[in-house]
């Protein structure tokens, strides 16, 4: 039988606001502001099945409503791409009659990028990442991750004008997106779409092969590039770093975080940001992750000796000591066997350490990642970085799949999500978002998770069944509000039948994330 782990957070945390009722009419135009994007579904409803998904910044015009159910106020709206749903109000808005609005200083911004993407004119540096050419540009740094495809960001960016042949009112220096047509590119289907630097006059700076001009249309005919989407102004991200800026936000955290560390200690801390923000599942600046939801520590003012080694850092980072790793605990600020576990997530178990008397609880993320193992001048005590494990690498308590199964998923991971009242208080609820989109993270391209809420003691659902797309996940993940009881032992009964019916994966879990008070008369048979 294989092992199934169940990973127990307990969590502390702020109340979530009632929304308005009513603050639309039917025959108005709004449009969708989710910062991934937004489901849109069948009836009003948080188990009603999702018929679509729309990118931020999708308009449509409301036809009926409002309806409350499930704690949330619905609209049924007529999107303009065709799509005809209900919608939460809390991710729409009235639609601006004002088209995208430009960031500060956009016309010199946009000649600096066009000047500096024509001179690097047939260079062939950018073949088959068009968006990470666009972000450079933009930017003025080679190399730079781009944090994304063109449909990412395609998804990411406001006020996004989806007119038809908009682009004929698009100002110069505007990102021009394509969709993709699925034909084979160099063998491969491109399914991620294709971006551009509008010129004005329907030409257009990508790179495609090459970094070239064309026009719109000579673009969409190019293998791979489908029909036009729209346009919009860059991403206030891509705008060149400061340097300054990064330096101060760097110091605060390796101050907060490791001002009794090593040198060495400071160093590897820095790595696990720089390492997010070379990665697509981070934001894409030093200041963006360190205050990423609460995720480094930021309440000490740096001392000069700490000021000093995040300049140098930032000037130039050096070699990576703990080979890609994007998150660490201390071990010693943990609780210990025995000790109260309350308030701490304590979901990867009890393990010896070295420089600590008694085991250690790990947190449940550690379960999903790979140790960075020693670490010259580290002290395991003190710090234990992880990365993002490895494609082929086997997780510590995992058993050996069977041979039946798929082999195209290696783990499957139930997110059960605690719903109830109770996650009202003291920021639970938020805290419990962070938690499971940090476990989300963690994941590489052989897992699949599901995502199982508990509202009330007999509204246990299936928000998202298993997939591997993080994204959809992390949009349903914002979409949760606490509302009736706790039925603690039903859902975890109810997640692990589901897990025995539906998951692939050899290596199988559930993250329990709630305040642990069962309040729906459940308990141990």
């Amino acid at each position: 039988m294989k092992r199934l782990l169940f990973a127990f957070i307990m969590l502390a945390l702020l109340a979530q606001g009632a929304c308005a009722e009513g603050k639309f009419n039917v025959g108005d135009s709004v449009w969708t502001k989710a910062d991934t994007s937004l489901n849109v579904r069948k009836e009003s409803g948080t188990s009603s099945p999702v018929i679509d998904t729309l990118i931020k910044g999708t308009v449509g015009t409301v036809v009926e409503g409002p309806v409350t159910k499930d704690g949330y106020v619905w609209w049924n709206i007529s999107y303009d791409v065709g799509t005809i749903g209900w919608s939460a109000e809390d991710w729409l808005e009235l639609a601006p009659s004002a088209g995208p609005q430009p960031p500060t200083d956009f016309s010199t911004w946009a000649e600096e990028t066009i000047s500096w993407a024509e001179e690097r004119k047939d260079r062939r540096d950018w073949d088959g990442l068009c968006m990470r050419f666009v972000a450079n540009a933009f930017e003025k740094v080679e190399g730079n991750e781009a944090g994304g495809n063109a449909d990412d960001w395609a998804k990411k960016l406001y006020r996004f004008n989806q007119e038809p042949n908009g682009w004929q009112n698009a100002p110069r220096g505007a990102v021009i997106f394509f969709d993709s047509d699925n034909e084979l590119v160099k063998g491969e289907l491109n399914t991620h779409g294709h971006v551009g630097i509008y010129l004005g006059e329907e030409r257009l700076t990508h790179a495609y092969g090459s970094v070239k001009e064309s026009t719109i249309e000579e673009a969409i005919n190019e293998a791979g590039v489908g029909r036009y989407l729209g346009w919009s102004y860059p991403s206030e991200e891509w705008k060149p770093k400061d340097a300054g800026k990064e330096m101060e936000c760097l110091a605060t955290a390796l101050m907060s975080e490791a001002s009794i560390g090593t040198n060495e200690e400071r160093v590897a801390v820095a790595w696990t940001i720089f390492n997010r923000v070379d990665s697509p599942t981070f934001p894409n600046t030093v200041c963006e992750v360190v205050y990423q939801g609460g995720q480094y520590a930021t309440n000490q003012e740096p001392t000069q000796e700490i000021l000093d080694l995040a300049t140098s850092l930032i000037g130039d980072r050096g070699t990576d000591p703990t080979g890609g790793a994007t998150h660490f605990f201390s071990p010693i600020s943990m609780p210990k066997e025995g000790k109260s576990t309350r308030v701490h997530d304590v979901g990867g178990g009890l393990h010896e350490v070295t420089g600590i008397n008694e085991k250690v609880y790990f947190p449940s993320w550690t379960l999903t990642m790979e140790p960075a193992g020693d670490i010259p001048g580290v002290r395991p005590a003190y710090y234990m970085f992880y990365r993002v494990q490895a494609a082929d690498h086997e997780v510590a308590l995992a058993e050996e799949p069977d041979a039946t199964e798929s082999s195209s998923i290696d783990t499957s991971i139930i997110l059960l999500f605690d719903a109830s009242s109770s996650m009202a208080d003291d920021d639970k609820i938020d805290n419990a978002k962070v938690a499971a989109k940090n476990s989300i993270a963690t994941l590489g391209p052989k897992d699949e998770v599901a995502l199982i809420v508990f509202y009330d003691c007999s509204q246990i659902i299936v928000e998202q069944p298993f997939t591997t797309d993080w994204s959809a996940l992390a949009a349903m993940i914002d979409t949760i509000r606490p509302t009736g009881g706790t039925p603690l032992y039903a859902a975890k009964d109810f997640a692990q039948a589901y897990m025995d019916e539906n998951a692939r994966g050899g290596v199988r879990r559930i993250i329990l994330l709630t305040d642990g008070i069962e309040t729906c008369g459940g308990g141990p048979e």
